[in-house]
């Protein structure tokens, strides 16, 4: 459905959608002919791709969104009209400038929620505390971005829900969404890692309009190159015990009584 990272410029007959003639499916399926209203950028590359009221989506997490808009099943227009959609300015990047060690979903997502798409973005600063979440919402009739949330990290630290569980004041990371709106954040380890080094990293669940932690989990000595981060109410059950306490029981055979989890990401961290 998309072109694959590294291809010099954008290539439009790479984006089809195919549909069935006949609602009940048993005719051909057809590849209309292809109108694109706007543009995407020749850097576009697809991180995302999901469908939403019927249209599917591609979306960059650098540059924007693309989609497309079906015509009904039962129409003869032989065309797809696909529309392109810059993200807000103050999160649109320079390829050229961005980090080579950061991958992009370490601070931004896109994904739908109830009946609307969103989009969220942290912002680095020099300090942790002083880095900022930031919600916008996609507005398809005016095909423009509104801002709904921007909350700081030190904000977030400062909610007696997270306090009170003893969560540690740590960067955040890999944002992820849920369909009733929780916002997924990784709260990172800071200390230096080796090869085989110790990782402890705790995973939260966020209210944002109402500012409340909804669930958190921890994560135990884990190890991997890439980013996985799945979205799930897994994690509404707080793990508190420490890793020598589930090896321990591991040895006893006696099971565990909570949800463990891995979730990949890179390494090193460097910044403090």
């Amino acid at each position: 459905m998309a072109r694959a990272i590294g291809d010099p410029e954008f290539d439009p007959s790479t984006f089809h959608c195919i549909v069935s003639t006949k609602t009940v499916g048993t005719d051909p399926w057809l590849i209309k002919e292809q109108v694109f209203t706007s543009m995407a950028p020749d850097s576009f590359s697809a991180d995302v791709a999901f469908s939403f009221k019927g249209k599917p989506f591609w979306a960059d997490l650098s540059e924007g969104v693309l989609y497309c808009d079906l015509p009904p099943r039962w129409s003869d227009e032989g065309y797809n009209f696909y529309n392109f959609i810059r993200l807000p300015e103050e999160c649109q990047l320079d390829l050229n400038t961005m980090p080579k060690d950061e991958p992009l979903k370490m601070t931004r997502t896109i994904g739908c929620v109830g009946d609307s798409i969103w989009f969220v973005y942290i912002k680095r600063s020099e300090s942790y505390a002083n880095d900022v979440v930031t919600t916008w919402t996609l507005d398809l009739t005016d095909r423009e971005w509104k801002q709904v949330e921007k909350v700081s990290a030190e904000v977030l630290w400062s909610l007696d829900s997270f306090k009170d569980v003893g969560l540690p004041e740590a960067q955040l990371e890999y944002p992820i969404l849920t369909a009733d709106g929780t916002l997924g954040l990784v709260l990172s380890d800071q200390h230096e890692l080796t090869e085989y080094g110790r990782v402890e990293d705790f995973i939260c669940g966020f209210d944002m309009s109402l500012k409340n932690l909804l669930w958190h989990g921890r994560v135990h000595n884990y190890r991997s190159t890439e980013p996985v981060i799945l979205a799930s109410d897994f994690f509404q059950m707080s793990h508190k015990r420490k890793w020598a306490e589930l090896c321990r029981n591991n040895d006893n055979n006696s099971g565990t009584e909570g949800v463990y989890s891995s979730v990949p990401r890179m390494m090193p961290r460097k910044r403090l």
